[in-house]
């Protein structure tokens, strides 16, 4: 009788390549959104002062390519991130940052006056702060 050597790799290697051929041409095929969304920026939401203040991380994003619109409820924010022109296609060793199209509706948890919005865009961080109604 022959005694084969177990290496538990080998399975988790068969399993990988299984989830590869499962996965293989599904986010191609999900609906997206009209301009097809890249990506989606971190926001943080919190009250100060009266105000409700959103916070949206945006680096690398220039400030005249962003759009904000608001209502009393909900706030949209809409822009696009450029590849840096002197990036190959084929050139990247790593690739983490996203580019393209975002959007965010941000659901407000209190009533605010939308004609009172204030925005600040500093070093890749976009501050707006809405009276609260």
């Amino acid at each position: 009788m022959d005694i084969e050597r177990y290496d538990p790799w080998e399975d988790f290697s068969r399993l990988r390549q299984r989830i590869n051929e499962l996965f293989s041409g599904f986010f191609e095929r999900m609906p997206h959104a009209p301009r097809d969304v890249a990506f989606a920026p971190a926001v943080d939401v919190y009250q100060s002062d009266g105000h409700l203040v959103l916070r949206i991380d945006l680096p690398g994003i220039i400030e005249d390519d962003v759009d904000i619109e608001a209502t009393e409820t909900v706030v949209t924010i809409r822009g696009e991130r450029d590849r840096p022109a002197d990036a190959a296609p084929g050139g990247y060793y790593r690739k983490e940052w996203a580019y393209g199209f975002f959007e965010r509706k941000i659901d407000l948890p209190v009533r605010v006056n939308p004609r009172r919005l204030r925005a600040q865009y500093t070093d890749g961080v976009l501050t707006i702060r809405l009276e609260t109604a």
